[in-house]
């Protein structure tokens, strides 16, 4: 991040999928002797750097995998004809017709640069210019954290409006209920415009994205997917209203896959000490008399 002439650092610029983050210094490629206090205060600080992406890498994979077998094992009931299938069908069909029929870029680059906008005012960072369109967006941001950076990959914004719409209808409905095939209708725009958040997104990662590159891909990609879990997770606790046995079930795959990391351990320290013991027998054998 550069430093303009003013006492506050000058916003970062968040590009859309066409383009990608401004004002990452440059490496100083100059050549400073392998002696240098501050090349090694350097090297040390990147190592320890890297150790700790990798440490957070790991528990968000932990996490991760605690959550998807909730998921998996959550009791959801829906109502199979006003909620289920128009939430499978809206989906289904727009995955197949975002990935096959049309990407509206520009669309979606609006919501990933409003997405960076809204997560830099819950974090109160200063934002400045803002632009979408076809060939790209950007928003400046001031200090951004990760997850100002990476929120547009894995908070769907559209889908909350939507959502926030049906809520809007259903207020003003209140006092007769929503009809019903405004329920039918708000499930499917649910599946819908998700379909559109995760088709899209997909699409932006593997074109390349500099966001990524401010905390590594590694532990960026981890975060992502983290997020998206734990948001379909507690979005199925909100349908279901299970709140205890969400909790139960995720203290319950957390306390296997701790079990399932430390017999891994143990049995990853008995073979290397076995193949230590059965190394140092070779090695003295050789050095014996003949």
């Amino acid at each position: 991040m550069s430093h303009g002439k003013k006492p506050h650092p000058t916003p970062t610029r968040f590009r859309g999928p066409r383009s990608s983050a401004e004002g990452v210094p440059a490496r100083d490629t100059a050549a400073t002797g392998a002696t240098d206090p501050k090349q090694r205060t350097t090297q040390v600080n990147r190592f320890a750097s890297f150790c700790g992406r990798m440490a957070a890498t790991g528990v968000l994979l932990y996490l991760t995998g605690a959550l998807l077998w909730a998921v998996a094992d959550l009791p959801v009931a829906l109502d199979r004809n006003a909620a289920f299938l128009p939430l499978v069908l809206g989906f289904t069909g727009g995955v197949l017709f975002f990935s096959f029929f049309s990407r509206p870029l520009m669309v979606y680059v609006f919501g990933h640069e409003l997405t960076h906008w809204l997560a830099a005012k819950v974090f109160l960072r200063r934002t400045g210019a803002f632009h979408a369109g076809a060939a790209g967006g950007s928003v400046a941001v001031e200090r951004p954290n990760i997850w100002i950076a990476l929120a547009p990959y894995f908070f769907p914004v559209y889908t909350v409006i939507w959502i926030g719409l049906y809520g809007a209808y259903c207020f003003w409905r209140r006092a007769a209920g929503p009809a019903e095939w405004a329920v039918r209708t708000a499930y499917a725009g649910v599946g819908a415009t998700y379909a559109f958040h995760v088709v899209l997104t997909a699409y932006a990662l593997l074109r390349g994205q500099r966001d990524l590159r401010l905390y590594g891909r590694v532990l960026s990609l981890s975060f992502i997917f983290f997020c998206n879990v734990l948001l379909v997770f507690l979005g199925l606790v909100l349908v279901s209203r299970q709140y205890a046995a969400a909790v139960a079930l995720v203290w319950d795959r957390l306390g296997r896959e701790w079990a399932a990391v430390r017999d891994g351990a143990r049995l990853l320290s008995a073979l290397a000490a076995r193949a230590f013991f059965h190394f140092r027998e070779l090695m003295s054998g050789q050095s014996g008399p003949d």
